[in-house]
């Protein structure tokens, strides 16, 4: 039996297909992975509720404590979750001091809120300043670690969560208003 053998010539054509097909399929993997991942995405997609009228969960996470008299919520956030914090509503920042800030909305309403640090014990980054204005579940910064948030609501607000309640950002509504 004769021995076949290819010239060095074919070898480096063999080589640069076997490797330009290396290249194709992991463009097809990835146009795949990448389709599939966009596919979920829509699938489970979330829609952020927001009502001008009933201010939303601006982290994730728990209540700590409720406080009727102060119209205190206290909120923390759990240290493996997302480290967002949003808008619970609509308007503009009239004030800010510190890692607080106090907002006023369409209705002339005013609300305040202060981030607290993680259990890392950093300092929450805001990116608002007096003057910003946006809308419920707008983007004011992160809190890393953990954090905890303090939003005191309006008078004429009924508020609807309690300590323990599990909070889930955009969706949990933490008040309603009792006149319109």
């Amino acid at each position: 039996m004769k021995a076949v053998f290819f010239s060095r010539r074919l070898h480096w054509i063999f080589g640069i297909l076997f490797f330009l097909s290396l290249l194709i399929w992991q463009w097809v993997l990835g146009f795949i992975l990448l389709g599939s991942y966009l596919f979920m995405r829509f699938l489970f997609r979330r829609e952020l509720v927001t009502v001008s009228y009933a201010p939303i969960a601006p982290i994730s996470g728990q209540v700590v404590s409720v406080d009727l008299e102060k119209r205190l919520i206290v909120m923390r956030m759990f240290w493996w979750k997302g480290y967002g914090c949003y808008l619970p509503c609509s308007g503009e920042i009239i004030k800010q001091k510190g890692h607080g800030f106090t907002l006023k909305d369409a209705q002339g309403e005013i609300w305040k809120l202060e981030l607290y640090a993680g259990i890392w014990g950093t300092a929450p980054q805001i990116y608002i300043q007096v003057g910003d204005k946006g809308t419920a579940g707008g983007n004011i910064g992160f809190i890393s670690g953990g954090g905890a948030l303090a939003l005191y609501l309006p008078e004429n607000y009924e508020i609807l969560v309690k300590a323990n309640d599990r909070l889930e950002l955009g969706i949990t509504h933490l008040a309603k208003k009792t006149t319109l």
